[in-house]
């Protein structure tokens, strides 16, 4: 019994640790103008169509996406998507690069990246979303969220 304490004592400790986190710069006002298009590559090895996740989130948020050719587009959204296994598949780090269509210049990006114990209870989509959220705040904004976020957390826990 008590080797079996020790051993979720340590687990607790190291490995189990509920990490999350959110980083990236915001897309600029001019490529928020209602007439720039945006096309999102379809990751080849990519079962899951996170494109069509990501392209459903940034039509929410107003942009225009067309699908097809791509050469039409103002700017090209990628992704680069990695999936790990702890007791299930899950998420753990999604980021999100959008770039001029012309230049290839980078214009904005944002990054998740959660833990397994971060990363319970929460769908594909929803880090799909959390990930866009970052493309459209200043970092000074996200930051005043992630606090009230983490303050309401440790608020439920007592």
């Amino acid at each position: 019994m008590r080797s079996l304490l020790v051993t979720l004592s340590v687990a607790a400790s190291t490995g189990c640790l509920s990490q999350s986190s959110l980083d990236g710069f915001e897309l600029p006002r001019e490529a928020r103008d209602p007439r720039m298009t945006f096309s999102v590559r379809h990751q080849d090895k990519d079962e899951r169509n996170l494109d069509i996740a990501i392209a459903e989130v940034l039509r929410r948020r107003g942009l225009e996406i067309v699908s097809g050719d791509a050469t039409e587009a103002n700017y090209v959204v990628s992704y680069v998507d990695r999936w790990y296994w702890d007791m299930r598949m899950y998420l753990i780090d999604l980021r999100i690069d959008i770039r001029d269509a012309r230049t290839s210049v980078l214009v904005a990006t944002g990054r998740s990246y959660q833990s397994s114990l971060a990363a319970m209870g929460e769908t594909h989509e929803s880090i799909v979303e959390r990930t866009v959220n970052v493309l459209f705040e200043n970092s000074g904004e996200r930051l005043a969220r992630i606090a009230k976020e983490k303050q309401a957390k440790r608020s439920n826990r007592r």
